[in-house]
């Protein structure tokens, strides 16, 4: 089996100069942990994560405490710091596949990089899709 038998159609994207808040309520509005960053004509920049913004958030404190972290002081920060652009803390270079990638090559991208999906890029690096750990593995489960 390969990425075409299993690919996603529908991905959901943002672009690197959006902010870590357009992200979240992206993800939210989508109900999905991550986005792909593209360009403004398809290309794909890289990927974030709801992990990558935490991360990033979390990185503006010089010293991480729990008391720290349950100030009010502190969580008005932390809300500031969702106006960061998505490039600061997007995953690149970005790992893709293509159509043509067989699945089980796929499973050994997902479990070394530890990551649960991956965009999948056409010739020129435009996004067409995605495949997802959930899907490669339905996929698995139906082969006798």
């Amino acid at each position: 089996m390969r990425v075409k038998d299993i690919i996603e159609r529908t991905v959901y994207t943002i672009g690197k100069e959006n902010s870590f808040l357009e992200a979240v309520e992206k993800m939210d509005e989508f109900g999905v942990d991550g986005l792909v960053v593209t360009d403004e004509e398809g290309k794909v920049l890289g990927y974030i994560t709801q992990g990558d913004i935490i991360r990033a958030i979390l990185l503006t404190y010089e010293e991480l405490s729990e008391e720290t972290l349950l100030s009010e002081v502190e969580e008005r920060r932390a809300a500031l710091a969702l106006s960061k652009k998505v490039s600061e803390a997007m995953s690149t270079p970005p790992l893709v596949v293509r159509e043509e990638t067989p699945l089980m090559r796929v499973l050994s991208l997902m479990a070394i990089k530890r990551v649960e999906c991956l965009p999948v890029v056409d010739d020129k690096g435009k996004l067409v899709g995605i495949v997802s750990r959930r899907g490669v593995l339905r996929a698995l489960k139906e082969v006798e």
